[in-house]
């Protein structure tokens, strides 16, 4: 057998052996009846067992496991101790005495699946009509090797499914690296298994996704060796295209973007507005708001002022500034779909540019949170802005303009605290000019010198970040821990596998296609090793890493948080599959290739489009329009959250918002029917996050659930498109007129 057969032969049985540990560490070990796992058959929540209770634990190995059985430390003093008799798959396994905080160990032979085990007491004593025998505290399922012994069969999809990812792995390198590469994967699996593989499949399918792809992405670019440059599209011509691309973009992110106005649909652009109104108020331009750093608000405020002397408006002046705001904001996101298509072409060429433009052009998410009085558009123009200036100081050879892609990462400080990272744009400025890990002297001072610009950068646009210290500590240091214990529900990085991002904001937001090529990309760029394409991922990483690593991932948009992440995303993809089409040899091939560079762009468009096209008939507005034409005038109607749900202002209902505070405690059905109220109108924009967001408590999702089950409905509103962003959400409207129950 020759060394590759041999190896091979090895990789096989090693990676049975990593699914096969894998599935046995992330089996349930500690259970209790208050578990969902295993199934437990007369064993009570209060943790009495009954007479002839049963466990059931699923795809365990016929032998080698054992469950140790851990019994209260109470029992009535007035009953015999308990003589227990376990059965397994019908067969006594074991007899003991039940004593008060005894263990017992019960081996698990036998071939019934799900392995049944039953318990039985020749002295059991009723009370209130149940046969009880003792209390069990938990149930330990463990063997001799240190992890439970799953059944084979159990392990067969694992090993399929990491067979497929290390033969990828391994034939991308054909070389002792592609099998150390393999075994280090291999190592790595188990301990990534545990814990998600029976409980929590989500993270860890999103990491496989990923892998998956990023070793495509190494094994495509292990067969390229070269590839002829395709060019078709002259320097004039990719202006003329730019500026169409530019239009397009704009038109999807202004169109209806007075959407919901007057009502404030969207919850966080109302500080924006008291912020700014107290700089009018107070005729000076401290916001006495510093939860985040004031570039927005002076931004916006400027907008409006330029849009009232454009239009001549008419009117209050606080009655544009959200639409002005709004305006400011999708001006931001359509000039960063110009930024990345200049970027990727000075990174690659003009037809990787203009395709990665496109791209941004029509990423769902980019378009969506372009149309909102909020920070993430305008901090990804700022960043897109220094890196753009970073590449062409680079490649002009001009240091100057390391100063001004300097002052522009501390525009995006300015803009949101997060944007301090941006320092490390600058970084990479000198390896990029030396092509190698070693940088540039010339560049590395020069460097140093636009970094020293950014604080600067930032105290232009947040001044009074000094001039009123004290308010400005206090709200850094409070936003500081709200990013620290989560929002609704802290959500770790580990907890998801750092794939939170990756599996829930990244699918939707820039749609499955564009998102599978970026990171084949990746993977290719990571293969071929060249500074630039280097560069670029780093920039991906730079903003994914800590959108991953915060706690707070508050919904019911967390996939804002990875907003700068898009453009570089669009270019990795654009380039990738650049590179594809030129490595077609016929015309069948390119054909098909076409066809798959056109889904990628189609895809996020038909999604942008379609989610667009319901942006002025939000189900709130529509709800409201049903209630005030279907409800009795003057009804009291209780409300979860203002911004969340239908709007009225001409006093059409007596509208009671629940107590955010203490609002799963409100929607108690007792506390319903007690408040004398005839409707309630819950918004998925509010209950969602319970159900889809991880780490949530169950006792919330059961007190909604008791709303749904128990209360009649009256009216459902929701969209064909569903719910994005801050735009419409699933409303539901119950009755909860004690007398009508």
């Amino acid at each position: 057998m020759n060394q590759r057969k041999l190896l091979l032969v090895i990789l096989l049985f090693l990676t049975f052996a990593s699914a096969y540990v894998g599935v046995g560490l992330s089996y349930p070990k500690i259970l209790s009846p208050l578990d969902h796992h295993g199934y437990f058959t007369g064993i009570h929540h209060d943790r009495w067992i009954s007479n002839n209770a049963e466990i059931e634990l699923p795809n365990l190995l016929h032998r080698g496991n054992r469950v140790d059985l851990h019994f209260k430390n109470w029992h009535p003093e007035s009953k015999p101790a308990p003589n227990v008799s376990v059965s397994v798959c019908d067969r006594e396994a074991s007899r003991f005495i039940a004593k008060k905080g005894s263990t017992h160990s019960v081996y698990l032979k036998g071939d019934c699946e799900p392995r049944s085990i039953r318990i039985n007491s020749i002295n059991s004593f009723q009370i209130k009509g149940r046969d009880l025998i003792a209390q069990l505290d938990y149930l330990e399922v463990s063997s001799k090797f240190g992890f439970v012994l799953p059944s084979f069969s159990s392990a067969i999809l694992p090993f399929i499914l990491l067979l497929v990812l290390i033969s990828v792995l391994y034939f991308s390198f054909k070389t002792v690296y592609g099998f150390l590469l393999g075994l280090f994967v291999l190592l790595c699996a188990p301990q990534v298994m545990q814990g998600f593989y029976f409980n929590n499949t989500q993270p860890l399918v999103a990491l496989y996704i990923f892998c998956l792809l990023l070793f495509v992405g190494f094994a495509i670019a292990n067969k390229v060796r070269s590839c002829k440059k395709i060019s078709f599209i002259k320097n004039k011509s990719f202006y003329v295209l730019l500026v169409i691309i530019f239009a397009f973009a704009a038109l999807l992110r202004f169109y209806s973007i007075d959407f919901g106005l007057p009502a404030n649909y969207h919850p966080d652009e109302v500080p924006k507005y008291n912020a700014i109104m107290r700089m009018r108020g107070y005729g000076d331009l401290n916001p006495r708001y510093f939860l985040h750093p004031t570039l927005l608000l002076y931004s916006t405020y400027f907008s409006n002022e330029v849009f009232r002397l454009i239009t001549s408006a008419t009117g209050a002046w606080d009655e544009t500034l959200i639409f002005a705001g709004r305006l400011m904001s999708a001006s931001a996101g359509s000039i960063s779909v110009v930024l990345t298509a200049l970027i990727g072409k000075r990174l690659f060429n003009k037809e990787v540019g203009l395709f990665s433009g496109l791209l941004l052009a029509v990423f769902p998410l980019h378009v969506t949170c372009s149309r909102y009085v909020k920070e993430d558009a305008l901090l990804t123009f700022y960043i897109l802005l220094s890196v753009y200036f970073v590449i062409r100081a680079v490649q002009q050879d001009k240091v100057a303009l390391l100063l001004l892609a300097g002052v522009f990462a501390g525009f995006s400080a300015g803009v949101k605290y997060s944007g301090l990272i941006s320092v490390m744009i600058l970084v990479g400025a000198p390896f990029i000019k030396s092509n190698s890990f070693v940088p540039d002297r010339k560049y590395l001072k020069w460097t140093v010198r636009a970094i020293a610009i950014i604080p600067i950068g930032f105290l232009i646009t947040t001044p009074y970040a000094l001039l009123d210290l004290g308010r400005f500590i206090h709200d850094f240091e409070q936003e500081r821990a709200h990013m620290s214990r989560g929002h609704s529900a802290a959500i770790t990085s580990w907890s998801q596998l750092w794939m939170y991002h990756f599996g829930r904001s990244l699918y939707s937001g820039v749609q499955s296609l564009p998102l599978y090529s970026s990171i084949c990309g990746i993977g290719y760029l990571l293969y071929k090793f060249k500074m630039k394409g280097l560069y670029l991922i780093a920039l991906f990483l730079l903003y994914y890493i800590p959108a991953e690593y915060v706690t707070a991932k508050p919904a019911p948009q967390p996939e804002r948080y990875i907003m700068p992440c898009q453009p570089f995303l669009a270019i990795i993809s654009a380039y990738f599959l650049y590179k594809i089409f030129s490595l077609a040899k016929n015309s069948v091939v390119k054909v098909v290739i076409c066809i798959i560079i056109a889904a990628t762009f189609a895809q996020p468009l038909v999604r942008s489009v379609n989610l667009a096209s319901e942006l002025g008939d939000d189900t709130r507005k529509r709800m409201k329009e049903w209630m005030v034409n279907n409800l009795e005038k003057g009804s009291t109607v209780l409300v979860d959250w203002k911004p969340y749900s239908p709007r009225f202002f001409d006093d059409e209902f007596n509208v009671v918002y629940l107590n955010r505070a203490e609002i799963i405690t409100e929607l108690g059905i007792e506390n319903l029917l007690s408040k004398n109220a005839d409707y309630l109108v819950l918004s998925s924009l509010f209950y969602d996050r319970y159900f889809s967001q991880p780490n949530t408590l169950a006792l919330h999702r059961e007190q909604i659930n008791q709303v749904f089950r128990k209360l009649k409905t009256v009216k459902q509103m929701e969209a064909k498109y569903g719910t994005y962003g801050f735009n419409n959400p699933k409303l539901v409207l119950f009755d909860v007129n004690k007398d009508r129950q």
